[in-house]
């Protein structure tokens, strides 16, 4: 993305690698990433250490003794839509 910005657009680029694209901007009719900033992309190193400390394994604690681990893997694997949807509500 950072080599080749002409072949990406704001629509392709929504989920992914341009979370991590650090002075990315995109034109507002087009989608198209600005020519203006197109020398100036860099990877956000950073943004790149901070996401990997949530990188890795966590325990889940439940109050179902009886569940089976499989019931309580499912149950949970949607909570990572909700924490990110909270996210979004609390910095509004």
């Amino acid at each position: 993305m950072i080599d080749c910005p002409a072949k990406y657009d704001q629509s392709s680029t929504n989920y992914g690698a341009a979370a991590y694209i650090a002075n990315i901007k995109f034109d507002s009719e087009t989608g198209e990433i600005l020519e203006s900033v197109r020398g100036k992309l860099a990877l956000d190193c950073e943004k790149i250490e901070e996401e990997a400390k949530y990188d890795g394994y966590c325990a889940i604690i439940t109050s179902e003794a009886d569940a089976s681990d499989e019931s309580v893997i499912e149950a949970y694997r949607g909570l990572w839509m909700i924490e990110n949807m909270l996210k979004y509500l609390k910095a509004s």
